[in-house]
C-alpha cells in the first residue's frame, strides 16, 4: 500500500480496496471487523480491530456513523480506538517535514509548525499488520517500525463469547524512548438506529457538567442520565478521574436492548461525546511504557435484552 499523499485539506487515498470483512460469531452475536486499511487509511484512528457492525440475536443493532452527512467529520464509526489524542507521540520532536509514529495507523509527516491536532489529515506511511482470525477471534499484530528512537509493536485481539466482545490489547516499547500516551475507544453508538432522546438512560460513574449546553436536555436521577429531548448539536463532557477497573457505562433503551462496557485498568478519565444520532462514552487508558516494557490491558463489551419480568438475555 503506498502512503496517503496530502493535497493542502485534500485527502488522496490510493490504493483504497473494498474487501471483505472479518466476521466474528457466537451463538449470541455478530461482529463485523474490517480488514486494516480496506475502508479507512486516514490519520486519526487506529486501523486495527475496527468494528463496523454488532447484532445480537440477529436483530439488535449498536453501531452508528460519526456524522450522516458524507464526507463531514473524521470518517469513525462503531468501536474504532485511537491514540494520542491529547498526546502525539514525538511530534514535538519532529521538524517540518519529518514523521512521528502513531500507534495503529503508521509513521505520519508533520507538516509545518502548527500544533498537532487529530481531525487534521496528515500523510501516512502505514505500519506493516498481520492478520490472523478464525470464526471467534481476529489478531492484529503491528509490527514496530522505529522512528526518532521510538519503537512499539501493538498485538489487538478480538474475541466472542455468548454476549460479549473482548478486546485484548499488548504493547511492547521496543524503543529507547519512553511512549507516554492514551488510548481510547471511540464508540459510535445507536441502539437499533434510534436517535438519541427520552428514550435512552446512560449510567455513568459521576455525573457529567455540560456548560455549554441547556440545562433542559439532561436530566440526572438515581444515577442515570436521560434526555428530555433529541438534541440538536453536539455535545461533549469530561469526567476526572482516576476510576476504579470495572464497570464504566452502561446505556439502555426503554425498548430493553441495551450494551455497557468494563475494563480491567483504571481509567484517567472519561469524556462523553454525542450528537443527535449517535452517542460516544469514551474510556481513557492512561499509557507510560517504558523501553523494553510491555504493557496490557482489556475492554469487554457486554450486549444485551432486558426482559419483561426485569431479566436480562444474553
Amino acid at each position: 500500500m503506498h502512503p496517503v499523499r496530502i493535497l493542502g485539506d485534500l485527502e488522496v487515498k490510493r490504493d483504497m480496496v473494498e474487501v471483505a470483512p472479518i466476521v466474528l460469531r457466537s451463538h449470541s452475536l455478530e461482529v463485523t471487523v474490517r480488514k486494516p486499511g480496506t475502508n479507512y487509511n486516514g490519520s486519526r484512528f487506529d486501523w486495527t480491530g475496527w468494528v463496523s457492525s454488532i447484532t445480537l440475536h440477529n436483530r439488535h443493532t449498536f453501531c452508528a456513523d460519526e456524522s450522516l452527512t458524507p464526507g463531514e467529520g473524521t470518517g469513525g464509526s462503531g468501536l474504532c480506538n485511537e491514540f494520542g489524542i491529547f498526546q502525539p507521540i514525538g511530534y514535538e520532536e519532529a521538524l517540518p517535514g519529518g514523521q512521528f509514529p502513531k500507534l495503529g495507523v503508521g509513521l505520519l509527516t508533520r507538516p509545518d509548525e502548527a500544533s498537532y491536532k487529530f481531525s487534521r489529515p496528515y500523510m501516512v506511511e502505514p505500519f506493516f499488520i498481520e492478520t490472523k482470525a478464525d470464526d471467534s477471534k481476529v489478531t492484529f499484530t503491528v509490527h514496530a517500525h522505529p522512528c526518532n528512537g521510538y519503537a512499539a509493536k501493538l498485538v489487538k485481539t478480538l474475541s466472542v463469547k455468548d454476549n460479549l466482545l473482548s478486546i485484548a490489547y499488548e504493547l511492547v516499547n521496543l524503543g529507547e524512548k519512553t511512549i507516554v500516551t492514551h488510548e481510547y475507544c471511540h464508540n459510535f453508538v445507536a441502539l437499533n438506529g434510534n436517535p438519541l432522546g427520552p428514550d435512552y438512560r446512560l449510567k455513568l460513574p459521576m455525573t457529567p457538567t455540560f456548560p455549554s449546553e441547556p440545562s433542559s436536555l439532561f436530566d440526572f436521577k438515581d444515577g442515570y442520565m436521560t434526555w428530555a429531548y433529541t438534541p440538536e448539536q453536539p455535545f461533549y463532557s469530561r469526567l476526572s478521574g482516576p476510576f476504579p477497573p470495572g464497570l464504566q457505562w452502561e446505556l439502555t433503551h426503554k425498548s430493553g436492548v441495551g450494551m455497557r462496557e468494563s475494563v480491567d485498568f483504571s481509567p484517567a478519565f472519561i469524556a462523553l461525546w454525542g450528537d443527535a444520532h449517535v452517542i460516544s462514552p469514551e474510556v481513557f487508558m492512561e499509557i507510560a511504557a517504558h523501553s523494553g516494557q510491555m504493557i496490557r490491558w482489556v475492554r469487554q463489551f457486554d450486549f444485551f435484552e432486558r426482559h419483561m419480568d426485569g431479566g436480562t438475555g444474553g
